[in-house]
């Protein structure tokens, strides 16, 4: 049986062990459709394309950005997660990207979104985010509407669609 690095490849006509790790291979992915019509117009958006989106994300996830001004064999730039609130997931990502590039060729570890502050406190709720969350059930989320109030909002139930799938 053959193993994936002995088979040919089709986009270098070459045995697939003798590509680079740097090369970008077609994968499958599968996506629904409107979701990737998402990822389109998130990627337009960032005049970018759904491929460079993706592999951010992807990359993200594993804990590391990669420097495209790097060589193909230089080690990726660490990344930790901090502070997410204040924007979004993209523009955090983007801009970790952009910080990982500039670093360029002396990297060290970037944090997505804002750096988490040393000894930081914990923030105790108050007594009325307490008592809201006594009053939920569970499906309920409790958001904190501007000016501390909190805003019980009940999950709708998501009925059974009738699949056998999963049913043992």
């Amino acid at each position: 049986m053959k193993t994936d690095a002995d088979r040919p490849c089709p986009q270098h006509h070459q045995p697939r062990s003798q590509c680079r790790p740097s090369d970008r291979h077609v994968h499958s992915m599968r996506f629904r459709d409107d979701d990737w019509e998402n990822a389109e117009q998130a990627a337009w958006a960032d005049r970018s394309d759904v491929t460079t989106l993706t592999t951010l994300v992807m990359e993200a996830m594993l804990g590391y950005i990669r420097c495209y001004r790097c060589r193909e064999n230089a080690p990726p730039v660490p990344v930790e997660f901090g502070n997410l609130t204040g924007g979004t997931l993209r523009e955090h990502l983007t801009d970790a990207e952009k910080r990982v590039v500039s670093q360029h060729p002396h990297h060290e570890p970037v944090t997505i979104g804002e750096p988490a502050r040393t000894g930081s406190v914990v923030p105790v709720p108050d007594e009325s985010l307490l008592r809201a969350r006594a009053r939920t059930r569970a499906g309920s989320a409790v958001f904190m509407e501007p000016g501390g109030n909190p805003h019980i909002t009940p999950v709708p139930e998501v009925r059974d669609h009738g699949s056998k799938k999963g049913r043992r």
